[in-house]
This record gives C-alpha cells, structure tokens and sequence, in this order.
C-alpha cells in the first residue's frame, strides 16, 4: 500500500499524520503525536536536530501497516511564508486559441516577474484573468488572443528554506513532498474541495496563538492571527486559582470540560465535584464547576473576538469549522452551539492539528486548480458563432 504523511510543528509538539493513496485521493489512517516542539527555535535547526526521531516513527508506521510513505509533506510555521497580489499581462507568441495548457505558461511568466530572485512559490492562486477587455473568474478556453492579462495571489517562501528543508529530510532518507502554507493546511484539514459560491473559514486554536482562515468563492481572502491558544487558557487557570504553571497545565489536560451541569442525580455532569491537586506539600482542593465556567467564560470571549474579523463578509452566508487544541474537550461542540451564530462544522478525522490538512493539500492542492474550468456551452456556442460568421 502506497501511502504518504504530513507534518505539522507547533510549539509544544510535532503531529504526524499518514494517509493511505486511494485512486488518487488519500485517505487518513492514523496520526501519531511526537512530543518535541520548535519552542523559539529555528525551523531548520529544529528539524536538523529531529528528523531522525520522524524517521523512525515512518519506519514504525511502514513496518505495522505493510506500507511504504512515498513522501512527507510539510506545514509552514506561521509567519514564515509571505502573501501579496499580482497582475501582468502576459503576450503569448502569436495569436491563438486559448487552451488549458496555456496556464503553465502563464502562471511561470507572472511568477518570473513578480518575485524576487530567491523567493520560491508554494502557492498560486488565479484570481481573475482578462481577455480583449473582458474579464473570467477562469482560463477562458476557446478564445482568440495574442495577449492575456493574469491577477494572482501568491505565497512565497525563500528558496534556500525549501531546498535545505528538502537536504535535511532526504540525508533521512525521507522523500520530501513539498511545503504547505499553515492556512491552507488549517483549511484543508477540514475542507477538500473549492466552493466557488459560498464563503468558509476555519478557525485554528494552536498552543500559543490561533488562525483564522477564509476562503471566499474558492480564493484564499485572507489569514489572520490571534494571541489565544492553549498556553493562554493554562494561563487563565494559573492566575484565577493561583497555582503553577505546570500544575495547571496537567488540569488542562486531565480534567478541563465545557459540559454545563444540568441539577442533580446522573445526568449532571461531574462539574460539581473537586479536585484534588498536591502543590509543594500542600493539597488544594478545586471544584470543578469553578474552572470549567471560568474557562468556558474566557474561550467565549476570544473565539467571539475571532469570529468578530468575520463581520467583513457583507453578510452572506458563511461556514465556519474548528481545529486544534479545545476540540477533544468534553462540551466542545456544545459551547460553539450556545454563540456562534454561523453553521459549525468539526472536521471528521484528525480534529487537534492540521498535520492531515497538509497532506490532503500537498497531494490535491484543489484551490489553485479552480481556474481549469471551461467556459459554459451557452459561450462556447456563442464565440464558436462569431468565430464562423
């Protein structure tokens, strides 16, 4: 079995996931947490100094599933890629009919003449392109013209990380497959398809910041950050029962729940009873109720903060999915249920990280495919009439 993997690096932790390659989709099959994390380190020292403990969790991986990881996609840290628009009007060689083979070519001429001699491209989104004072969302395959105006957005990245990322996996032995935008990697752990009508966003909670993603129409609009995550909720437990960082880390883990209780008898949740937690000797007893309605208050009031940059979108409908670090907290869904007032979706598979995310893009990549669509055969029918007469 042909499989392939996507890594994704937070702070406090590395995500590997692994996806069979089915008719040419592919298809999760399990994701495996490696806790080492980049902390405030370099990207490619950090990987220098832990590719080998990815290697072997590949080598697990192949020896329990009889499979062989043909690549490993990697996400980008926020922050290192770099977004911006750009238009030109590309001359073709003579005057000829459009066909979708011209893109190649018109895609390479914007990108040689946009970009900086050592910046290398990831991610190339057609906007829009222009013909003989027209303007189509897409290639417009069928037309006459000697001239084609593009408008694209693209991500860059230097080249030199790309190449010594690529260095440092192969002196592993590990086919690198490519870099992932951690946007479009957000997005794509929840969605596999562009739509060209409505709007979705994804909202990212990592461990020491948030994302949020949106995509209009089948376009990246636009990717935001926030000073959330899971370190700031371990921090809000910290301060508001006065215990260590590390202590509240571990109730972080082990006991936080955004289930409401619902009066007596079992169906209440467990939210009225204590905890117990030693502190340098001393045991300090924790009712639960307590930290989960002081946690559930703060998460409401940041994810409405983030939800807020949603405002812009003129009001039309809008689909809005959460991943990361709360959602495999009991009451999760039931917490988005009481505010949000957007259709919520969680992801299916996967739900804490987008390691899934930028496999599923490295391999499809399906937003920057939405300009191969053909024309409608009511304009095909048209030109095909003026071309004749």
């Amino acid at each position: 079995m042909k499989s392939i993997c996507g890594l994704d690096i937070d702070r406090d932790r590395m995500s590997l996931s692994f996806a069979a390659v089915k008719k040419d989709r592919p298809v999760f099959v399990e994701e495996r947490l490696l806790l080492k994390g980049i902390g405030d380190q370099d990207l490619l020292r950090f990987l220098g100094d832990n590719a080998g403990q990815v290697r072997k969790t590949i080598e697990d991986f192949e020896a329990r599933r009889s499979s062989r990881v043909a690549r490993l996609y990697l996400k980008l840290p926020a922050g290192m890629e770099r977004m911006n628009t750009a238009e030109e009007v590309v001359a073709l060689k003579r005057t000829k009919k459009i066909n979708f083979q011209d893109i190649s070519f018109i895609k390479k001429y914007l990108e040689d003449n946009a970009l900086d001699w050592d910046d290398c491209c990831i991610h190339h989104f057609p906007l829009d392109f222009g013909v003989e004072g027209r303007s189509f969302e897409a290639l417009p395959v069928g037309f006459w013209t000697k001239r084609i105006r593009v408008r694209s957005l693209l991500v860059t990245v230097k080249d030199k990380v790309r190449t010594q990322v690529g260095d440092i996996l192969n002196n592993y032995n590990i086919a690198f497959g490519g870099l992932v935008s951690s946007g479009v990697s957000d997005f794509s752990a929840v969605f596999s398809d562009a739509d060209k009508k409505n709007v979705k966003a994804v909202v990212s909670v990592g461990y020491d910041g948030s994302f949020l993603t949106v995509v209009d129409k089948g376009v990246v609009s636009f990717v935001d950050s926030f000073c959330f995550g899971a370190k700031y909720v371990i921090e809000h437990i910290a301060r508001n029962f006065s215990i260590p960082f590390d202590l509240s880390r571990e109730i972080f883990d082990r006991y936080l729940s955004f289930e409401e209780a619902r009066g007596a008898g079992e169906s209440a949740c467990a939210a009225d009873k204590e905890i117990s937690i030693k502190d340098a000797g001393i045991y300090i007893n924790i009712s639960l109720s307590s930290l989960n309605a002081a946690v559930r208050e703060y998460v409401r009031e940041n994810l409405l903060q983030i939800l807020g940059r949603l405002e812009a979108v003129d009001g039309r409908a809008v689909t809005v999915a959460f991943l990361g670090r709360l959602n495999g907290k009991d009451g999760f869904a039931g917490l988005l249920k009481d505010f949000v007032k957007y259709d919520t979706v969680l992801p299916e598979v996967n739900q804490h990280s987008s390691s899934f995310g930028c496999l599923r893009y490295g391999m499809m990549r399906f937003l920057e495919k939405r300009h191969m669509a053909r024309l409608p055969l009511t304009q095909r029918l048209s030109k095909l009439y003026k071309d004749y007469f």
